[in-house]
């Protein structure tokens, strides 16, 4: 029982201090996290109305200082059979960790009317090797680079 409750309490205090301490596995460090993600398979495309879009590229970019950015490359075209274009679109991000999870607030840019922000939270697989969207469970974002972008 002492060490059930031991392994309960221990893991709460590494999730508050959100450090990776001597026998809190499943803590992480900033630096633990750092690198860059990407997304690890197609998207399929969406429509929305009369607009296309296909998702090219999904990459996240984390750093050690509780920053990420995310960038999206994609192709949009009027349904049916209208012009490609190619855009690119950069939201950044504060993070928290959590036992085994980051989460990630979108960051409103100065002076802009910004809707009320949301954490998103996103499982780190062991090793931080990948994330996974709690809200989207068939993706994952795989990591391809652990230094800092």
């Amino acid at each position: 029982m002492r060490d059930l409750v031991r392994q309960v309490f221990g893991r709460g205090l590494c999730v508050a201090a959100g450090v990776a301490v001597l026998g809190c596995s499943d803590a992480f460090a900033p630096v633990d996290v750092q690198g860059t993600y990407v997304l690890s398979a197609p998207m399929p495309v969406t429509i929305s109305g009369d607009v296309a879009i296909r998702l090219i590229a999904d990459t996240l970019f984390i750093d050690a200082n509780r920053t990420a950015s995310r960038h999206h490359w994609f192709d949009t075209w009027l349904v049916p059979g209208g012009d490609t274009t190619r855009q690119m679109s950069q939201d950044t991000y504060s993070y928290r960790l959590g036992a085994s999870a980051i989460g990630f607030l979108w960051q409103c840019p100065p002076l802009a009317d910004c809707a009320v922000a949301q954490r998103d939270w996103y499982d780190v697989l062991p090793g931080a090797s990948a994330i996974r969207p709690r809200t989207e469970p068939g993706v994952l974002f795989v990591r391809i680079s652990a230094a800092a972008p």
